[in-house]
């Protein structure tokens, strides 16, 4: 779905670059071409965090792990939960507007603290992935969490409950690798909260 758009657009910015086109169809065109990215935007961007959507996930996750099946490397995927958000939301004379501030700096603050190469999303109402291509648990997943969940505290004041899984170290596909990330975040909450689960070894 991604690559068809990207192609479109692509061939859309092929023909703009020609001297040949008359000046109304080039200004059709160029509004056709926004008009492509305004529809990409909304099925696959989450609006009030600005990062990626579940949508925008369950195509990533696919795409890395048969990457990582043919090229032989590890995909790490963190799931984490902002902790007691509803009571945030209750406790706080704003409410939702609050709610949506802590979102949408949950998401700029994961952006800002992970590698270019890593892809941060916006999978639930809190909750927020992370899949790390290439990395293993202890080489970087854990360490990429663990910087997040310092900077919500200190910028916000809010822990979250994360949960790590990896494919080839614990899962062998693309549902096994979700599945026991999520098992892992629950198993956080349930053992207090505020902490980092891999799955099958335990809190960090």
């Amino acid at each position: 779905m991604e690559e068809e758009f990207n192609k479109q657009i692509n061939v859309l910015e092929e023909i703009l670059k020609s001297s040949n086109i008359p000046p109304e169809q080039k200004e059709s065109l160029i509004y056709l071409q926004g008009y492509m990215k305004d529809i990409f935007s909304h099925v696959l961007i989450d609006h009030l965090t600005g990062l990626y959507n579940k949508r925008k996930f369950d195509l990533d996750i696919k795409k890395e792990v048969h990457r990582a099946e043919h090229e032989g490397h590890d995909v790490s995927l963190v799931i984490y939960d902002i902790d007691d958000f509803k009571k945030l939301q209750d406790n706080h004379e704003q409410k939702h507007s609050y709610g949506d501030y802590v979102l949408e700096n949950v998401g700029k603050i994961s952006k800002r603290l992970v590698h270019d190469f890593d892809n941060v999303y916006r999978i639930g109402g809190e909750e927020f992935s992370i899949i790390l291509p290439n990395t293993k648990i202890n080489d970087g997943a854990t360490a990429s969490m663990q910087r997040i969940m310092h900077k919500l505290k200190e910028e916000l004041s809010i822990t979250v409950s994360a949960g790590i899984a990896n494919y080839k170290q614990n899962a062998n596909g693309v549902d096994e690798l979700f599945r026991f990330a999520d098992q892992a975040m629950y198993e956080s909450k349930m053992n207090g909260k505020n902490r980092i689960t891999i799955y099958g070894k335990g809190t960090v």
